[in-house]
């Protein structure tokens, strides 16, 4: 879909990465669970080869590893 839609990647990228954003009470499970799941896809999306910008997967993990200092958040991204 990406090769044949150019403009889907320039959409999808940003709007997956808007999970990352700091939101209210984000200590819960199920956003940590979120971010665990959706990190996944973008790491794949990038080994496919859908977007090529290691740059943006390096920011995420380098925002989470930030905040990895919470027991509770370690444990839920090492599922």
């Amino acid at each position: 879909m990406h090769q044949r839609y150019s403009e889907f990647q320039g959409l999808l990228i940003p709007a997956i990465t808007r999970v990352f954003e700091p939101q209210k009470g984000e200590a819960d499970a199920a956003t940590l669970i979120k971010k665990r799941i959706t990190l996944r896809l973008l790491t794949e999306l990038f080994l496919a080869g859908v977007f090529s910008d290691a740059a943006t997967l390096y920011n995420i993990i380098k925002e989470l590893v930030s905040h990895l200092f919470e027991f509770r958040l370690l444990t839920c991204l090492c599922r």
